[in-house]
């Protein structure tokens, strides 16, 4: 563990090795309301595919609860085990870190009913500050040169993602 951003849900983690092509942000500029998007994660690691899932949604709010404006709210399906994966503009580009998802009971219990569909990003200027506060070099691709197919961006996010375990 090299840093973290508690408010932020972010660990900075030095890895042994690394032999993939690593990822490329895409400015805070592409999350607009109704883009596509897909996640790339590992989610309920002990019950499903160790090889990762993905899943596609859009942007459906610009901030998340209470207005927050660090984060956005998407569509696409996350679980336990989703959180610190990489949320990608249809062009491949990161746009987000995933972070959380609504909480059931609550909205049950406050509003009686479930909010779905409900789930919640950093945005990825955030995840970039927390980079440049640590010294990290990264990438940058401003251009929208299109789309690629959803497979390729799954194939892609394989590459940069992976499983991490903690223990106490």
């Amino acid at each position: 563990l090299i840093s973290t951003n508690i408010p932020s849900d972010l660990a900075l983690l030095k890895a042994s090795s690394f032999e993939g092509r690593p990822a490329i942000f895409a400015p805070s500029s592409v999350v607009q309301m109704g883009a596509e998007l897909v996640v790339y994660g590992f989610p309920l690691t002990d019950d499903l595919s160790t090889q990762g899932n993905f899943t596609s949604g859009i942007v459906s709010a610009m901030s998340g609860l209470n207005d927050d404006l660090t984060l956005f709210q998407m569509t696409a399906p996350v679980q336990p085990g989703n959180s610190g994966g990489p949320v990608l503009s249809i062009s491949g580009r990161i746009i987000g870190v995933v972070v959380a998802t609504a909480d059931q009971e609550f909205f049950r219990g406050q509003r009686g009913t479930d909010a779905q569909n409900v789930n919640f990003a950093i945005h990825s200027a955030i995840s970039m500050r927390f980079l440049d506060t640590n010294n990290v070099n990264y990438e940058t691709d401003a251009s929208l040169t299109g789309s690629l197919s959803l497979a390729d961006i799954a194939n892609m996010s394989q590459e940069f993602t992976g499983i991490v375990r903690c223990r106490n």
